[in-house]
């Protein structure tokens, strides 16, 4: 668990070198930052902002060259090329930063200084919400589908568990380095605790064989990280492409199987939120919430957007991503929290307590006990509807809303603070 929380880190790390040594890094641009802004300080100021600054980056920096080194060759280069770029991109959001600002970040267990530096900026985020908007813009939307489909989807490669219970299927998918059994074990731990039956879509791992993350794109590795590292930039990277493209190149990428998805797994859940006649519940962990984020945006490629927004029960658990990276958004969207989980509060810029806990990102022991099933797919307009009443004869759901009626399975326990609808 420890090596996976520190890959993870590395989304936002990104070179085999730490970066409290790296000349020219993110750490250095903060300390001249300090260093400007605190020129009337006494010798004993300046020294608790330098401690201070080091403690912030410890999460970050720690154990990032062992990391590096368990991974593929291919990878390894491919994170060392994309290093300096990352870095300057992260830099570039620390215009202003002062001394005054670490001691209040330090102070504040609510924050952290990569949430902070994302505040007006857009490091190391995408912003797939204005991305999104501007996709009936292009000129390929709406009008290339029949090629851009067999591009961005594939039918699913579908794990069934539960399949004696009764209810439409809730879609799974797995985050970073889970193996299939591992993941067959999630989707079972939904199941019975939901009282449904599960469709899991395995996010496969480069831990065990083919020892590939089933990414294959040239310049990424064969590993979970870089698969994650692409993921993330996707909702860019795609539109940066299809706008060089024609018609007539986009006829010769079908012709030669060349898809503009690489991710398969993110391919079969847009074939299946594309394809779908009937709501879909979606529960995700981890890198899975990318998945699910590249999937919904691809509907909005093909003009499905109102459809990703409206028809999908989404509850993301342990997200590595911010609020703007989340385009389409559907209505029914639940973020699942756990207070010192590293991957959701430092990768994914959303701020926490500095002390963090590798296994609360856990989605067996901290995110499975939290899904309720007043969290998977309703009608807004029956829900509407019923709101005046009570709770207790209400038709909408049964009494208790992590047991469902004529179930005699336990109810499902959640925190109440660890819950955010969104």
């Amino acid at each position: 668990m420890t090596r996976y929380i520190f890959a993870c880190l590395l989304l936002v790390n990104l070179g085999p070198s730490s970066l409290i040594a790296q000349q020219g890094s993110l750490l250095d641009s903060l300390r001249q930052r300090i260093q400007a802004a605190s020129e009337n300080q006494t010798d004993e100021q300046k020294q608790r902002n330098r401690e201070n600054l080091e403690k912030l980056f410890s999460i970050v920096t720690e154990g990032t060259r062992q990391v590096i080194r368990t991974l593929p060759e291919d990878s390894q280069q491919a994170l060392a090329e994309r290093r300096k770029a990352w870095m300057e991109t992260l830099a570039s959001g620390v215009d202003g930063l002062t001394g005054d600002d670490i001691e209040r970040w330090l102070a504040n267990s609510d924050n952290v200084i990569l949430k902070s530096l994302s505040r007006d900026s857009d490091a190391p985020s995408i912003d797939a919400r204005g991305s999104a908007d501007r996709l009936p813009d292009q000129w390929w939307y709406g009008q290339q589908n029949e090629k851009l489909i067999p591009l961005l989807t594939e039918p699913p490669d579908t794990i069934v568990r539960g399949e004696d219970l009764t209810g439409p299927p809730i879609w799974f998918v797995n985050g970073i380095t889970t193996k299939r059994a591992e993941a067959i074990a999630m989707a079972d731990e939904i199941s019975t605790r939901l009282r449904r039956p599960v469709h899991l879509l395995h996010n496969p791992t480069f831990m065990e064989p083919p020892h590939h993350s089933g990414l294959k794109v040239p310049g990424f590795g064969t590993d979970d990280l870089s698969e994650c590292l692409y993921d993330r930039l996707w909702p860019a990277t795609i539109l940066n492409k299809l706008n060089k493209l024609d018609e007539a190149a986009l006829r010769q990428m079908v012709a030669d199987d060349l898809p503009l998805q690489g991710n398969p797994t993110t391919r079969q859940l847009a074939h299946v939120l594309l394809n779908a006649e009937a709501p879909i519940d979606l529960i995700t962990h981890s890198q899975g919430c990318i998945i699910a984020r590249n999937a919904m945006y691809t509907l909005a490629m093909l003009g499905a957007r109102q459809k990703a927004e409206e028809t999908i029960a989404w509850i993301a658990a342990g997200i590595p991503l911010n609020d703007k990276e989340l385009s389409p958004l559907p209505k029914q969207t639940t973020i699942l929290d756990v207070g010192a989980d590293p991957v959701a509060k430092i990768v994914g810029l959303r701020g926490g307590t500095r002390e963090y806990v590798g296994s609360d990102h856990s989605f067996l022991e901290h995110y499975s006990p939290q899904l309720l099933a007043d969290q998977l797919y309703r009608d807004l307009d029956d829900s509407a509807a019923n709101a005046n009443a009570p709770a207790s004869v209400s038709p909408a759901k049964p009494q208790n809303p992590g047991k469902l009626e004529g179930s005699d399975a336990p109810p499902a326990q959640a925190p109440a603070p660890n819950r955010t609808r969104l």
